[in-house]
């Protein structure tokens, strides 16, 4: 693994075999900046690597305020409905709260009309979602053809 990003608040590492990036969120209590800062890294890196599957750790999410909100609405996930994913493993968070933040999130995005990636999976565990997102496609995981 490549170690692309490393902050206090968050952790990126690179399989150049896999083409797999692992993001880590490290600490719960960041300033909004650091959050959309490590959110919109995490899209460019998988830009820039032209990743296919991604592990996003999400356990010590930092909480969603409102104006996030509509920054993830805006920004953030029209941009990321774009990306050539093919697998996504999702680690929830541990807190409820930040765990009900990131749902609510989601479900303004497809109420707003975005589509999602379908190939994203939610686990409750680091080591279950890797386990999940280094195994090969198998053909009813290949993503639809554009």
């Amino acid at each position: 693994m490549i170690e692309l990003y490393d902050k206090p608040f968050l952790r990126m590492h690179y399989d150049p075999h896999l083409r797999l990036l692992e993001s880590e969120w490290l600490n719960q209590h960041v300033a909004m900046g650091e959050l959309r800062e490590g959110l919109w890294q995490s899209l460019l890196m998988v830009e820039r690597y032209q990743v296919v599957s991604w592990l996003s750790d999400l356990r010590l999410l930092p909480a969603l305020l409102p104006t996030e909100y509509l920054w993830l609405q805006q920004q953030y996930f029209p941009r990321y409905q774009d990306l050539p994913l093919h697998k996504v493993a999702v680690v929830n968070p541990t807190d409820a709260i930040r765990h009900d933040h990131l749902k609510a999130a989601l479900l303004a995005a497809r109420s707003n009309g975005m589509a999602l990636q379908p190939h994203v999976r939610y686990f409750e565990s680091a080591e279950e979602a890797r386990r999940w997102v280094r195994q090969p496609l198998v053909s009813m995981q290949l993503p639809p053809r554009h």
